[in-house]
């Protein structure tokens, strides 16, 4: 169902699974695109949350892209208080409860039932297509791009997995940039390279122009990049990240970000 403000999303409980067609696309090129991954209840209730956390950090004075770099992470970003254990790293019920402060909700549309369901069963079922039964939350953000920010609030050439220690950089994860906004070339286009260019990605990308409600599922091996916001208004992205398997750094002896069996 399409509105007039460029949503593409259903309209009740999402009951969307990616095609064979579509486990094909993301094998093949390193990403795959659903235009109708959320209901409009669930976009609502992450477009509040951006809103919210976007809010408190300019009321903290925090520059959003020259502090931030334009990402945002909900559980660390400040708004919520300092947890007394860091047990919701790696429990699903403390996760959850820490999650779902933030809106103060527990139903289908709270960001944790979206998080560890809605989107970990799409993404399951992209990596993990003979037996997707079991993906862990690796990390999550929202990419918020001020107005009038287009010299700066660009995102170069890069990989997910260049960010990782070297002995993980094979390990297999997908992010799922999930539009919150109507994303075109002059609000912050994403745009996306060759999974088999092993060099400086600096080519011909495929230029993505997509409705709100829109999710890019990406191999952490695809090179992509953003442009910068030209326009007047804030240009919203939510991120979370999945593994087949939790990342572990044997040097620091702990997990690599969260570390959530997701159950859907």
């Amino acid at each position: 169902m399409d509105n007039e403000l460029g949503y593409s999303i259903c309209s009740s409980k999402s009951s969307i699974h990616v095609t064979q067609e579509d486990i094909d696309h993301y094998q093949l090129h390193g990403y795959v695109v659903l235009t109708r991954g959320l209901t409009r209840s669930q976009l609502n209730a992450l477009h509040e949350e951006a809103d919210i956390l976007t809010n408190h950090l300019i009321t903290e004075q925090v520059d959003l892209v020259h502090d931030l770099g334009c990402i945002i992470e909900p559980l660390t970003c400040g708004y919520l208080d300092p947890p007394s254990t860091l047990d919701y790293k790696i429990h699903s019920a403390e996760y959850r409860k820490r999650r779902n402060a933030i809106l103060e909700t527990n139903d289908e549309t709270s960001p944790a039932t979206i998080v560890l369901e809605t989107i970990a069963r799409l993404a399951a079922e992209l990596i993990c297509p003979d037996n997707p039964k079991t993906v862990y939350l690796l990390n999550e953000q929202y990419i918020i791009k001020p107005p009038q920010t287009a010299s700066y609030s660009q995102f170069a050439w890069h990989r997910d997995s260049d960010y990782l220690d070297p002995s993980l950089q094979n390990e297999s994860s997908v992010a799922c940039w999930t539009a919150l906004d109507p994303v075109n070339c002059k609000n912050g286009s994403l745009l996306l390279g060759d999974i088999k260019d092993n060099g400086s990605g600096k080519g011909n990308g495929v230029s993505l122009d997509l409705p709100a409600g829109s999710i890019v599922f990406m191999s952490n091996r695809l090179l992509h990049k953003s442009t910068g916001n030209a326009s007047a208004l804030f240009r919203r992205v939510f991120m979370p990240q999945y593994s087949l398997k939790p990342f572990y750094d044997t040097e620091k002896a702990g997990y690599v970000g969260l570390a959530i069996k997701c159950s859907f």
